[in-house]
């Protein structure tokens, strides 16, 4: 995954992409493992999952000054439950060492160390930084 730089001081330009799916978790499952895995792919070695119903607040105050470079929403569900069902399944991939790139993944608690929102649309998310960026959280 290419990282953008602006002209005037060479730092990455972070950004937010809504590229979700929905439907039952046990049917969008597979599809959202191929998402993760084309992330890695594609440059992403810095991965940590979550779940918000506010992206660009979560984005600017939680990750952006952090050293994290995109935010992707993969999941959309007005459920919370299916979207921490699938939250959980994803950082359990991830610790059982299921996935196929060698990536570093930040999810220590397992998920779900939030509040939950009062209100939807509930998103499931994954920020990314490549190899070398600085991650401070």
């Amino acid at each position: 995954m290419p990282v953008h730089h602006s002209i005037r001081n060479q730092r990455p330009i972070e950004q937010v992409y809504e590229r979700w799916l929905t439907g039952w978790p046990n049917t969008v499952e597979t599809r959202i493992r191929r998402k993760i895995g084309a992330l890695q792919r594609h440059g992403a070695f810095h991965l940590k999952v979550g779940i918000t119903n506010r992206p660009a607040v979560r984005w600017r105050n939680g990750y952006r000054k952090h050293g994290w470079v995109e935010m992707h929403l993969i999941y959309r569900s007005g459920s919370h439950e299916h979207v921490c069902d699938l939250e959980r399944r994803m950082i359990d991939r991830f610790g059982a060492g299921l996935m196929a790139s060698p990536c570093w993944y930040y999810n220590l608690i397992g998920g779900g160390g939030g509040p939950k929102p009062r209100y939807g649309p509930y998103y499931l998310y994954i920020v990314t930084a490549p190899k070398y960026a600085r991650i401070t959280r």
